[in-house]
């Protein structure tokens, strides 16, 4: 009798959860904060023309998630600027490792931090010799 009673409550839980759930998230308000930097590189489904470039996907990822420290001078001991195309060219290796693999930048203080996916995507710019 007792397991019956408690996938009896199981199931209304799970139901009020399913019927109220998103409802839940109605209000919340995101600010400024942006969407994901995601490839615009085009599927089936998809018209877009970008590509994973720097044009097309860096230099926004750059934008979102590096030049809060990385600007020209540097700010919060950040080791240089990643400002420009030839700013990544020249530190590629470094920032790879330190994003794509370590996942040690963006610091913990930082205000926006890339998915995971982001992240793969800036390891297949750099692993593609950085296009244009």
């Amino acid at each position: 009798m007792r397991s019956t009673t408690t996938i009896f409550l199981a199931l209304i839980v799970a139901a009020a959860l399913l019927t109220f759930g998103p409802m839940a998230c109605d209000d919340i308000e995101f600010g400024d904060e942006k969407p994901p930097v995601t490839s615009a590189t085009p599927t089936d489904d998809d018209d877009s023309s970008g590509d994973l470039t720097w044009t097309g996907f860096a230099k926004d990822f750059s934008e979102r998630y590096c030049l809060e420290c990385h600007t020209d001078p540097p700010i919060n001991d950040a080791d240089g600027s990643l400002e420009t195309y030839d700013d990544w060219v020249e530190e590629a290796k470094s920032i790879k490792s330190e994003v794509v693999t370590f996942n040690n930048m963006p610091p913990e203080e930082a205000s926006a931090f890339p998915t995971d996916e982001e992240r793969a995507l800036l390891g297949e710019w750099i692993d593609a010799g950085l296009p244009e």
